[in-house]
């Protein structure tokens, strides 16, 4: 599985598909919506009224030597992550078209502990157990998915999927790529979705960390693969695997 899936949906599909809530996630977005104001009065440069001018003027201060003196490299990281999160989400819904893991945005998912309401996890699975910060942020990128096989049997999982810390994780479709050389150097990207285009539902598990430096939790998911059926096995013919997809049926 590579790591994209695709998300696009307004809250009256995802309210009719679901039946959850979606006001928790415009609750857990109000913090970050303040912290972005704060970030953005550090320098007045930035009070453009359209989001696609300041991302520009933010990638225009990335280059080298073009640094503004009133923001620090991490607040400019913050600050393209704010952007990318308030813009993407809202009331009306999701408008991000893809999800990227290395980008490690809030994605809304549905958990087993709250099946009533969406919730804001980032994908790429930290395992309660990681004591280490640097080390558990660098782990993230590499637990993206988990093969459904052996979740009862990898320590990174396994404690997750005892406690049935189930998710659903809501998407119109995923990409997936073809390799055409055996080093994977020269690949063709697929984007694999359904004859009507609605919202399904990837099986996925969850996990909250705690960072003991800072007391904060870290709430995260990743999501289930299994062996790629005949046509998923012509696309990704380097692993041959797919997503888990649970039926409507089966979601509660």
């Amino acid at each position: 599985m590579c790591y994209h899936k695709s998300f696009v949906a307004g809250v009256e599909e995802l309210l009719a598909h679901y039946s959850a809530s979606f006001e928790s996630i415009t609750e857990e977005m109000e913090p970050m919506r303040e912290q972005f104001v704060l970030l953005l009065r550090k320098d007045q440069g930035l009070n453009l009224s359209e989001s696609n001018e300041m991302g520009e003027k933010l990638i225009a201060y990335s280059q080298k030597d073009a640094l503004p003196a009133t923001l620090t490299k991490q607040e400019l990281s913050e600050l393209k992550w704010y952007l990318k999160t308030l813009t993407s989400i809202d009331e009306d819904g999701v408008k991000r078209y893809y999800e990227n893991g290395f980008d490690y945005l809030p994605t809304p998912i549905i958990t087993a502990g709250n099946p009533d309401k969406f919730q804001l996890f980032k994908w790429g699975l930290i395992p309660f157990f990681m004591t280490d910060k640097e080390k558990a942020m660098q782990l993230r990128t590499q637990l993206l998915n988990c093969v459904s096989e052996e979740m009862y049997n990898t320590p990174s999982y396994r404690e997750a999927a005892k406690n049935a810390q189930r998710c659903l994780i809501p998407v119109t479709g995923f990409f997936e790529w073809r390799w055409l050389d055996e080093a994977g150097t020269v690949k063709i990207p697929y984007y694999v979705t359904f004859r009507d285009q609605k919202v399904r539902s990837m099986a996925g598990l969850y996990s909250r960390w705690k960072d003991k430096e800072t007391d904060q939790y870290h709430y995260t998911y990743t999501l289930l693969t299994a062996r790629a059926n005949t046509i998923l096995e012509y696309v990704h013919n380097n692993k041959q695997r797919m997503p888990v997809f649970i039926d409507k049926d089966n979601e509660k």
